[in-house]
């Protein structure tokens, strides 16, 4: 069973507006049976979420379960850290993520490739569209993901601990997951699939999601879960009361 989840919130210094000064959330996720798993791993080259592991007395090379909900850089970013770790992530995911950044790697108008990978973009969002390109240019999945020989496929049901529930939340990417966590108080980490309590119900910038139509939907859905919930970019909220939670640890 798990025992502890300790929030990490990393906020990463760089001039890339998509990420700039946007909190995000991973997860050190402590279990009865010696796993010892880490959700999500922030941006490349942020110095944050080591600091805020050594806080918990942790490093990277203790960690042994590493899962991913999606793979764009500001949550996939340091995987190749953890070099003791099975790596778990969408086989789906991956090839998407992969030809996504050379699409925009080689694209002159990100604008222009964005609108026709079906995305609602305007000459308002060229900068937007300019830093996503940027961020695959910078930070490529094969760079930052992991040693290949580390990864386990989603779609291949490896072995997860006792209580534990991957739940497909396509949207943001088509094959982002949630972790879902039993315990005396159930636990969503959700991604950004979820990314922030509120702002989802207001309106997005749709270039952020590949399809901003079932990004809303499978929040709405994900909102209703019962319990305390761990967003992308939101720290972590009691989804009964609608109160964030005043430590950065839960006990389950």
């Amino acid at each position: 069973m798990t025992r502890c989840v300790y929030f990490l919130t990393t906020v990463h210094n760089t001039t890339n507006i998509i990420i700039k000064d946007v909190p995000v959330c991973s997860c050190i996720v402590e279990c009865d049976d010696c796993t010892l798993a880490m959700i999500d791993t922030g941006t490349t080259g942020n110095p944050e979420l080591l600091e805020n592991m050594d806080q918990w007395g942790y490093q990277p090379t203790d960690i042994n379960l590493l899962i991913n909900t999606h793979l764009h850089p500001d949550h996939a970013g340091n995987n190749h850290l953890f070099t003791n770790a099975r790596i778990v992530l969408s086989r789906a995911d991956w090839q998407w993520q992969t030809d996504l950044e050379k699409k925009l790697q080689d694209c002159q108008d990100s604008v222009s490739l964005l609108r026709n990978l079906g995305r609602c973009v305007d000459e308002s969002l060229q900068l937007i569209c300019t830093d996503l390109k940027n961020l695959a240019e910078e930070y490529p999945l094969q760079v930052r993901g992991g040693d290949f020989s580390q990864i386990e496929w989603i779609e291949d049901q490896p072995d997860l601990p006792k209580g534990w529930n991957l739940i497909p939340a396509p949207g943001h990417t088509p094959n982002s997951y949630a972790i879902e966590i039993a315990g005396n108080v159930p636990l969503l980490i959700s991604g950004d699939a979820l990314y922030h309590r509120d702002l989802w119900q207001t309106e997005t910038v749709t270039a952020l999601h590949n399809n901003a139509v079932q990004f809303q939907k499978t929040a709405s859905q994900l909102n209703k879960f019962n319990g305390i919930i761990i967003p992308g970019h939101d720290n972590a909220f009691n989804n009964n009361s609608h109160a964030y939670l005043q430590d950065e640890y839960i006990c389950l």
